[in-house]
């Protein structure tokens, strides 16, 4: 028999997973359409971004594999997402986070995101280095995270707070 408890814990766990997977999915493609499109303009092909993400795993060797190493970079990019999805909706879930309006955390959380992945990670990683980048291409980097990537994914990951405090509550009653 099965106590009624367990399956809304379950059914609650469910629901993270199924909210942490989309926001990276949603995140992570709205991320890579604008990098993809902003290294367009400066002439560099799809797979090379690819190769380059894929290179913070395999080191400059990436950039010699073909399709294949793009889909290592592919692969690597979503997996990164989806740790920063479910970072933020342990930290939601854990915390008064969850008490904010979801476009303030996303802001918070896509610079945090920005800062995390270009001042740690990728220094860390073995990607080669590249020259520093102009101010306003900065700047947008930084808006892009800020205002798009992070809201995105907070504003799926708060929806799924929201919902699974209220069922806590009218459980409590």
């Amino acid at each position: 028999m099965k106590e009624p408890g367990m399956t809304m814990v379950r059914n609650e766990c469910n629901s993270m997973t199924l909210r942490v997977v989309a926001a990276a999915l949603i995140g992570g493609t709205l991320d890579l359409i604008y990098a993809l499109g902003v290294n367009a303009a400066y002439g560099v092909p799809p797979l090379r971004v690819l190769q380059y993400i894929a290179s913070g795993l395999l080191g400059a060797t990436a950039f010699q594999g073909g399709g294949l190493t793009g889909l290592v970079g592919l692969a690597s990019h979503y997996a990164l997402m989806a740790i920063f999805a479910a970072v933020l909706a342990l930290a939601v879930r854990r915390t008064d986070l969850r008490r904010l309006h979801p476009l303030l955390l996303g802001f918070g959380a896509g610079t945090a995101l920005f800062i995390v992945m270009n001042l740690i990670i990728v220094p860390l990683s073995q990607t080669p280095a590249i020259p520093p980048l102009p101010l306003g291409r900065l700047g947008l980097e930084i808006l892009v995270h800020s205002l798009l990537v992070g809201p995105i994914v907070a504003w799926m990951i708060a929806g799924w707070a929201v919902g699974s405090r209220r069922r806590v509550e009218s459980v409590g009653e």
